[in-house]
């Protein structure tokens, strides 16, 4: 809590739980993982609807001097233009291919990690505390705290209203509510 605090002497503890914490829900390498892991995948996915977009507006430009040609031939700079077009439809194409493997790929791990079977790591606690903040005003704050099976020490800690744990937190729901298809 020391490092955490703007004001370390104005703790005041309120509450504290603690329960068993097992692979791979509570492990905080899964945690970790899967922080990264929504990253790459939201990454993914935005250069993947980029991909598309380029993929369409590639159609669109061919699409536009097959009609020219059509209706009376294309010029050179038009032939060269419906090339370029052609080209990078097929470039687009490949790209896209690789983005949806990327894609597959995370999923995969995702998966992996989710399958891994229940295995004590240690204790997972909840601890709720009044302390100060920068402008010395009171307030309530909770840390998710891993402690190794020992209970000798932290061997990582979260704060719950972080934006950081709030978005992994959704991820899993995303996950869990089948939001996100681990399957595709």
């Amino acid at each position: 809590m020391q490092n955490h605090l703007f004001i370390p002497d104005s703790y005041d503890p309120v509450e504290f739980m603690i329960d068993s914490a097992f692979t791979p829900r509570l492990d905080p390498e899964f945690w970790e993982f899967m922080m990264d892991a929504r990253e790459d995948l939201e990454s993914a996915q935005s250069d993947l609807s980029s991909c598309e977009f380029d993929i369409e507006s590639a159609e669109r430009n061919m699409s536009y001097y097959e009609d020219m040609r059509y209706y009376g031939g294309l010029s050179s700079y038009e032939r060269r233009a419906y090339n370029r077009a052609k080209d990078e439809l097929a470039e687009h194409k490949a790209e896209k291919a690789e983005i949806e493997e990327e894609i597959r790929d995370i999923k995969s791990e995702i998966k992996d990690w989710m399958n891994v079977d229940p295995e004590f790591i240690g204790y997972i606690a909840i601890h709720s505390y009044r302390a100060k903040n920068n402008m010395g005003n009171v307030l309530m704050g909770s840390m998710i705290c891993f402690i190794d099976k020992d209970m000798t020490h932290v061997v990582t800690a979260y704060d719950p209203e972080s934006m950081e744990f709030k978005r992994l937190t959704n991820f899993m729901e995303q996950i869990n509510d089948g939001d996100i298809d681990l399957d595709e």
